[in-house]
Order: C-alpha cells, then structure tokens, then sequence
C-alpha cells in the first residue's frame, strides 16, 4: 500500500475534532474495536517545558487491532531493550566515580540509548517484515517521540507549527474518505504546492 499524509488544522477552540467512518482504517473491513492514539508535543515557556496531548480513537477490524497492538509491543520492547542494554553496557565500560561524573555519564549514555534502541528496533522492523508483513505498515513508538501510532496510521503533532496535525495513513482509500468527513484537511502533497 502506498502511505497517504494529511494535514488537518485544529478548529477555532484549539481542538481537534476527528471524524472517522464505521471501516478499519487498515483494511476497509467494518470496525469492530477502537484503539486509542495519543499524539504528544512540548512547548517552552519562560522556565519551563510543558507536555500537551489528546486522545482520540481509531477504528479497527478485530483481527487488524489486535495485530497493531502485538506490532507495537514488539517494537517498543525491541527499543527498550537497546537503551537498557547500551546503558548498561556503558556503565560496566565506563565506571564513573564522582556523582558529576555519574550524572553526566547516564545522560550520554541514555542518549546514545536512544539512538542505539532506535536503530535496532528499525533493523528488527526490515528483519521481521518478512514474517509479519504488517510490520511494514507499523511506526516504531518512540516514547515522547512518535507514540500516536498504530498499524496503518500515525498521528503526529509538526513541531514548527504545533496547530498542525500530520495525519498518515497506508490505505489510501480510507484516508480518501477521511479527508471527505474532515473539513479543512489537506492533502501533503497539495499543501507542500500551497505553502
């Protein structure tokens, strides 16, 4: 399937109000279940950072939902893992002795986690396609990253303009359809033209 990016404005009251048809958002099929997404940005202000999100739902077949949440769960515990394992590790290499020095230390390490858990969890991903071939479709849930995604879709706040949402879907036909019960969403490809 050939993914499809939308973005969709909040209303005048800063809100999103998504509307989605009765079908799967994978695969058409009539919605038996919601899963929940959860989008999340952060925004300075003069002393500090402050979290916002939302919540909304997600139609889903029965067999496509409970895909998405093994999808997910795999690859956030194969991230997981690599930041563990990279902490660690560093830790056992390293052995820091002051409390700066440890502070300072676990905060590199738990950078270098991250990036070490994320590519790993991107090579399981090309790795595990093969055998469950809507991994492909599945966005690697970064914890404060990228957590508003499920199979077939993702959610993201554009962090250069907090009012826009990125919406993407790997069905085309049903982000068709979405875009016709939403006004005022935009198809990328026509907004990147537009901007």
């Amino acid at each position: 399937m050939k993914e499809k990016s939308i973005y969709f404005p909040p209303d005048t009251g800063g809100h999103y109000n998504l509307k989605f048809s009765d079908r799967c958002v994978y695969c058409g099929q009539p919605k038996e279940t919601y899963l929940y997404v959860t989008p999340k940005w952060s925004e300075r202000t003069l002393d500090s950072w402050v979290e916002h999100s939302f919540t909304f739902n997600v139609p889903y077949c029965g067999k496509h939902a409970k895909e998405s949440l093994t999808n997910v769960t795999i690859l956030k515990d194969i991230f997981y893992v690599g930041l563990v394992l990279t902490v660690i590790g560093g830790f056992i290499k390293i052995r820091p002795d002051e409390v700066t020095a440890i502070a300072g230390t676990l905060f590199i390490l738990v950078l270098a986690g991250g990036v070490i858990g994320l590519l790993i969890a991107w090579l399981a991903k090309k790795i595990l396609t093969r055998f469950i071939p809507s991994m492909a479709d599945t966005p690697i849930p970064i914890p404060k990253v990228v957590e508003g995604g499920t199979l077939g879709f993702s959610a993201s706040i554009m962090t250069f303009d907090p009012h826009e949402l990125l919406l993407m879907f790997t069905n085309e036909e049903i982000a068709r359809e979405w875009m016709e019960l939403n006004e005022g969403a935009t198809d990328i490809d026509l907004h990147k033209r537009l901007t």
